[in-house]
């Protein structure tokens, strides 16, 4: 049973078009999509949570050109995003003077500049789709991890 269909439009010159992404550690010779008469696709199942991805055409990387939402890598890559499944709001009070704070866990395999959270009144935030099950994660404050001080579950 499918719940997404990834689509490309154009490039019906290409000889090959993958697709790599978190769902699959990015391995670029599993996932191939399959031409139609506007362009390329391939249905799928993903799992709840967020999943970040990028096409292969004729081996260039790149992002979906249809989907706006886009989070860079650690190495600086723009990764396209989807989210299936409930959002979970990740809020951090205080901090106020810090430059940057990072959201990093086990659902996304611990990637040091992927989620971004967002300065407010009260502190920081941010919203993300987790798949059900447990998480580890931390936030890291200017380079600094530290454990969730709202959480009193800690392991490690």
């Amino acid at each position: 049973m499918y719940n997404y269909t990834f689509k490309l439009k154009g490039y019906e010159q290409a000889k090959k078009v993958k697709l790599a992404g978190s769902f699959n550690n990015w391995n670029p010779n599993e996932l191939f999509l399959q031409p139609t008469a506007d362009g390329w696709e391939l249905p799928m199942y993903l799992q709840q949570g967020t999943h970040t991805y990028k096409f292969i055409v004729d081996d260039n990387w790149i992002p979906d050109p249809e989907n706006p939402d886009s989070r860079t890598d650690e190495s600086g890559n723009i990764n396209s995003v989807l989210s299936f499944g409930k959002l979970i709001d990740f809020r951090l009070p205080g901090f106020s003077n810090a430059n940057k704070v990072i959201l990093t866990g086990s659902f996304n395999n611990c990637n040091q500049d992927e989620i971004r959270l967002t300065h407010t009144d009260f502190g920081w935030e941010t919203s993300y789709a987790l798949a059900p099950g447990l998480h580890e994660y931390k936030y890291i404050i200017d380079g600094r991890w530290i454990h969730d001080p709202a959480n009193p579950y800690t392991i490690g």
